[in-house]
């Protein structure tokens, strides 16, 4: 995986797999509480946080802390097909409860929302762009959302490659009191992989380096089993990385494969015997 430190200031790579903490991997000590999320073993990179509309993951503040004048968020996405729905992919708020940064992925009419910028008003620097489906949806995404005060630009990314940029966008930061991915009365749903804060912008270079899919590799392979005449035989892997789909094979010799129809899930349970 890229780790780009130095800069990092979170790192939540959700490989945990269970229980209600995020470790951060970033050496800074920035874990995570999660409330009413679960966890998937099918990530972006091994396991992944899956959310619906009612979790959060508690970002701490001091995170922020000293961080005003450039930023970058990114991370895995996986939206559930019930998108395009209001949602709160990820907010800061301050403490008089203005919106400091925030994310809709997408709000309801496919519009994928960049806010980032307050200086203690009801008003912040914006950008946004109506997506296509596949974009927010359905499939592993990689979004990365950045801000420079100092040359007024935002820009969003999507799988590395830039999506949407916007000038004259001058608000900082300020104090955050309040941060989260998820929640703020809409949440998000589906899953969620490799989130990070970074607290300088990083360059098309790096973001693309983080937007490259892992191959898949198998980490748990099947067993060899016997079975005895009327019985059946389960077999299952484990897999890292993005696999597109799996295809269990027979063979009589071990030379000539065959597809099996219909054995496309992780796991494979034969007829009985004859």
């Amino acid at each position: 995986s890229v780790t780009t430190r130095g800069s990092l200031r979170l790192w939540w790579p959700f490989d945990e797999g269970a229980g209600s903490v995020a470790a951060d991997a970033s050496g800074n000590g920035f874990d995570g509480f999660i409330t009413s999320g679960g966890w998937s073993n099918t990530g972006a990179n091994a396991s992944c946080l899956s959310i619906g509309s009612s979790a959060t993951v508690n970002i701490p503040p001091a995170v922020f802390d000293g961080l005003d004048k450039q930023l970058t968020v990114a991370s895995w996405t996986y939206g559930d097909s019930s998108l395009p729905q209001n949602t709160v992919f990820f907010y800061a708020y301050d403490a008089g409860g203005n919106k400091v940064l925030n994310v809709h992925l997408p709000w309801w009419e496919k519009s994928v929302y960049w806010d980032a910028g307050n200086s203690g008003s009801s008003s912040f620097d914006r950008i946004n762009k109506t997506a296509a489906d596949s974009d927010y949806k359905n499939q592993w995404n990689h979004w990365a959302f950045v801000k420079n005060v100092a040359t007024g630009e935002m820009k969003i990314y999507v799988n590395g490659d830039l999506w949407l940029s916007g000038t004259d966008k001058t608000r900082t930061f300020g104090s955050i009191a309040d941060s989260k991915i998820g929640g703020n009365g809409y949440g998000y749903r589906g899953k969620v992989d490799d989130f990070r804060i970074y607290d300088r912008v990083l360059s098309d270079a790096e973001i693309k380096a983080l937007a490259t899919m892992p191959p898949p590799v198998i980490t748990v392979q099947p067993e060899n089993q016997m079975t005895s005449t009327g019985d059946t035989a389960t077999f299952s892997l484990t897999a890292s990385g993005v696999p597109t789909g799996y295809q269990w094979q027979s063979s009589a010799d071990g030379a000539v494969w065959t597809p099996i129809a219909g054995a496309t899930a992780s796991s494979y349970t034969t007829p009985a015997a004859g």
